[in-house]
C-alpha cells in the first residue's frame, strides 16, 4: 500500500455547489478505487492524501492531473504506508457548510478543532501535513 500527497490550484473559487459536486463525484470514484484519504480546500488551494494500491493511485492521480477545476498539480510526497491514515475518510471542507455534508460518511468539520485533534492524529507525514494545512489556512 502507498500514499501521495499533492497540492494544486482552483482556476476559480469554488462555490458551495462546486464542492459539494466534487465531493460527491471523488467519492464515488474513490471507493471503486479502493482509494481513501483526504482532500482539503481553501482560498483556490486543494491539498489532498491519497492511501491505496499504487496503480490504483497512480490512475487516480493521472485523472486529478487531467481535471479543468485546478492548475499547477504539484506532487509533494509519495512512498509505502503500512496502513491507512484516513480509512474512513471522504473529504473536509472549508466553504462546504458542515449542516449539508454531516450526512457524509467521514465528512470532518475543519472548524471542529476538537474534532480535527481527535480524528487527525499520528506520526506520519501525511496527518502533520494535513492538520498543518487546517490549522494555518482553515480554523
Amino acid at each position: 500500500m502507498d500514499y501521495l500527497i499533492y497540492i494544486s490550484t482552483a482556476v476559480k473559487l469554488m462555490t458551495d455547489d462546486d464542492l459539494s459536486s466534487l465531493l460527491i463525484e471523488s467519492r464515488d470514484l474513490n471507493s471503486q478505487r479502493n482509494i481513501t484519504g483526504m482532500l482539503l480546500y481553501c482560498h483556490r488551494t486543494f491539498i489532498q492524501v491519497l492511501e491505496g494500491d499504487i496503480a490504483d493511485i497512480d490512475r487516480t492521480f493521472a485523472s486529478i492531473k487531467r481535471d479543468s477545476r485546478h492548475r499547477d498539480v504539484q506532487l509533494m510526497i509519495t512512498g509505502p504506508i503500512s496502513y491507512r491514515s484516513f480509512a474512513d475518510w471522504s473529504m473536509g471542507f472549508s466553504a462546504v457548510k458542515s449542516t449539508d455534508l454531516i450526512q457524509v460518511r467521514g465528512y470532518l468539520d475543519p472548524k471542529n478543532q476538537t474534532q480535527v485533534a481527535q480524528k487527525i492524529n499520528g506520526p506520519h507525514p501525511s496527518i502533520t501535513l494535513m492538520k498543518s494545512f487546517l490549522v494555518n489556512n482553515i480554523l
